[in-house]
């Protein structure tokens, strides 16, 4: 048997005139029906293009217009949050055991202005027994140090749950007050 005919070429592709450079560039946009706006032989050379901009259906638009922005750049990650502090609440931990905690001094400043309140210091007894996380939440601010300081100094036996050391957060309160 004699083998198949060849397929018959594809048809070839016709598009739109290669674009030219323009000699004079215009002011303004034409006007519709302006026989200029129209391509050389007079007819409309977008006339066959569907709503994407190309002869062929579906085909992604060609980009006019200015380029859009550059995307801005991601801001930085967060630092990682340090692990959760084991509350007080769970039944299952025992707290830890003081083993020095010197009282803050009431600065000499802070007494001869006659400033009084109380600080409220937050911290964390970590898994070795020693103070982390120090921070002053409340309280007059001429004391806030005095007191940041004497909690960062403390050291403790650590906190445990089932029988392993664990991180524990804990809060003190400090009152000053001037006697007379």
């Amino acid at each position: 048997p004699a083998p198949p005919p060849p397929p018959p070429p594809a048809p070839r592709r016709t598009g739109p005139a290669p674009l030219v450079q323009p000699k004079v560039v215009p002011t303004g946009a034409p006007r519709e029906g302006d026989p200029s706006a129209a391509g050389a032989d007079g007819a409309d050379p977008y006339a066959d293009a569907d709503a994407h901009g190309s002869d062929e259906p579906g085909a992604p638009r060609e980009p006019t217009g200015p380029a859009p922005p550059p995307p801005t750049p991601a801001p930085p990650a967060p630092a990682p949050r340090p692990p959760p502090a084991v509350k007080a609440t769970r039944e299952d931990v025992a707290p830890p055991k003081p083993l020095s905690r010197t009282p803050p001094a009431y600065p000499a400043s802070a007494k001869a202005a006659g400033v009084e309140g109380t600080v409220t210091v937050r911290y964390v007894v970590t898994e070795s027994g020693d103070v982390a996380e120090v921070r002053a939440t409340a309280g007059p601010e001429e004391l806030r140090a005095a007191c940041v300081a004497a909690v960062a100094s403390w050291r403790f036996e650590p906190a445990t749950s089932e029988g392993r050391p664990v991180r524990f957060a804990a809060t003190a309160r400090f009152p000053f007050r001037i006697r007379s």
